[in-house]
């Protein structure tokens, strides 16, 4: 199981969402607030949140009233004791965020390397002839 991103993900994730659009200024104490309230959220929510157009920081608190995490204390402790009892056994706590991603895109490029050695190839990689964590790295 992939854990949550932490309070510097988020950052990093709201960062590099809004780097994409020159017109949002966050304060200091408003990116550290926003933070503080996405916690819970996951990467994909986040994504969600900074994709609704607010233009100012008032405009973010109040898509975080629309924009719920995916979720909740309980069900994430649920989640996570089902992972306990069933999921693998590979501690990705220990990782950082970003080592993970970097596992999972070595991994997809490893199988992706394998597959065209085989002539094996995704409809997507037939038409764009790169692997998809590939294409959302570049």
């Amino acid at each position: 199981m992939v854990p949550l991103p932490g309070p510097e993900q988020r950052e990093f994730i709201i960062k590099k969402t809004l780097g994409k659009d020159l017109h949002y200024k966050l304060s200091k104490s408003e990116m550290k607030e926003l933070i503080e309230l996405t916690d819970g959220y996951s990467a994909s929510d986040i994504n969600n949140l900074v994709n609704i157009p607010p233009v100012t920081f008032s405009h973010f608190k109040e898509a975080l009233a629309n924009v719920k995490p995916s979720y909740t204390k309980n069900s994430l402790k649920k989640l996570t004791e089902w992972d306990d009892t069933f999921g693998s056994k590979m501690n990705v706590q220990k990782l950082s965020f970003q080592k993970s991603q970097e596992q999972v895109c070595e991994q997809n490029t490893d199988n992706v390397k394998e597959k065209e050695n085989k002539n094996e190839r995704s409809p997507v990689q037939k038409q764009e002839n790169k692997s998809f964590w590939g294409s959302l790295f570049s």
